[in-house]
């Protein structure tokens, strides 16, 4: 897990933007805690978000874990929406403070009617990049693709 050391934190959004079909675009806060258990060769993924307005209600949820499989690194999360995904990537000594992952298995476990978001929208793809940027900054671009059910 040393390759990943510079993850290991909590972080705290500061210009977090969402983009959805037919909505305007919202903002919203993300703590994203990064941590590792003693001994183990995985680190404790969670993130947490909530919207920017007054009432800061909770968003979008995941919780799981963050390892290196091979050459490649694998996050696999379940979400607060009813998907458990595994999403794998390739680790690139030249660039080890930056890596994208996207999706290779998505497994429902609630059915479309229990979904509760507005859009019932059914998750077919998510992609993630981090970066670690200028002033120990971390950069979490995350793209969910789905349908309409």
């Amino acid at each position: 897990m040393d390759k990943l050391h510079w993850l290991k934190g909590i972080w705290k959004s500061t210009s977090a933007q969402g983009v959805l079909p037919n909505r305007t675009p919202f903002t919203y806060i993300d703590t994203l805690s990064i941590t590792q258990t003693k001994n183990k060769p995985y680190l404790n993924f969670s993130s947490n978000t909530i919207n920017n307005e007054e009432d800061r209600k909770a968003m979008h949820c995941e919780v799981g874990f963050l390892r290196m499989v091979n050459d490649g690194i694998c996050l696999q999360l379940a979400h607060n929406f009813g998907v458990n995904s595994v999403e794998k990537g390739a680790y690139d000594e030249a660039n080890g403070t930056e890596f994208h992952l996207e999706s290779t298995s998505l497994v429902r476990v609630l059915d479309e009617s229990a979904l509760v978001s507005p859009s019932k929208a059914k998750v077919v793809k998510l992609r993630r990049h981090f970066k670690l940027i200028e002033g120990g900054r971390l950069e979490q671009c995350y793209i969910n693709m789905s349908t309409q059910i």
